[in-house]
């Protein structure tokens, strides 16, 4: 409920008035918590990708080391 109505309402009691606030407040602290569990998540996102490509990277770093290593050694033969 965070729109421009939000400073113009007009209560009847205190009782109204305290639940109304904590409404609104409510409110907040859930779209806050919304934007910080996205931007948890695409933190998570980024990291998760960014070790996949370390991965990916070290593994074909791994497989020349290997396919290197399986060659026939042409000087030591001759």
């Amino acid at each position: 409920m965070s729109n421009n109505n939000d400073a113009h309402r007009v209560y009847t009691d205190a009782i109204t008035a305290q639940l109304g606030e904590r409404v609104t407040n409510l409110g907040r602290r859930q779209t806050d918590l919304e934007s910080g569990v996205r931007s948890g998540f695409k933190n998570i996102h980024t990291a998760v990708t960014s070790l996949a490509n370390e991965t990916r990277a070290s593994i074909a770093a791994l497989s020349s080391n290997l396919a290197e290593r399986n060659k026939p050694q042409w000087q030591a033969l001759a």
